[in-house]
């Protein structure tokens, strides 16, 4: 009997430049939310060098709360959050002005 690899239904995490883990500190954002925004980000905005802005719209989050994925928390503290990635690496993340909807 052939024995398959099993495959992890974990994602990929993040790498975080040096950049991005210093304004995490300076703006108080976590890892797991910039992860929760990394995983299930729906809206992407191409800002040029090969990144992307990537953000949670609320319809999404409230999808993602009901099915039990993410807390409320969670949901609330990534609602204006948005991440600069290229794709594989977080490279800087923010707290918007505007939520995103």
């Amino acid at each position: 009997m052939q024995h398959l690899p099993t495959i992890s239904p974990t994602p990929q995490l993040p790498i975080l430049t040096k950049h991005a883990v210093a304004r995490s500190q300076q703006r108080g954002i976590l890892r797991e939310h910039q992860e929760t925004v990394f995983a299930f980000g729906d809206l992407e905005h191409e800002v040029g060098r090969g990144c992307y802005r990537l953000a949670i719209s609320q319809r999404r989050l409230m999808n993602l709360v009901r099915n039990g994925t993410i807390s409320a928390q969670i949901a609330d503290r990534c609602r204006r959050l948005s991440v600069i990635t290229d794709g594989m690496t977080i490279v800087t993340n923010y707290k918007s002005s505007l939520r995103a909807s």
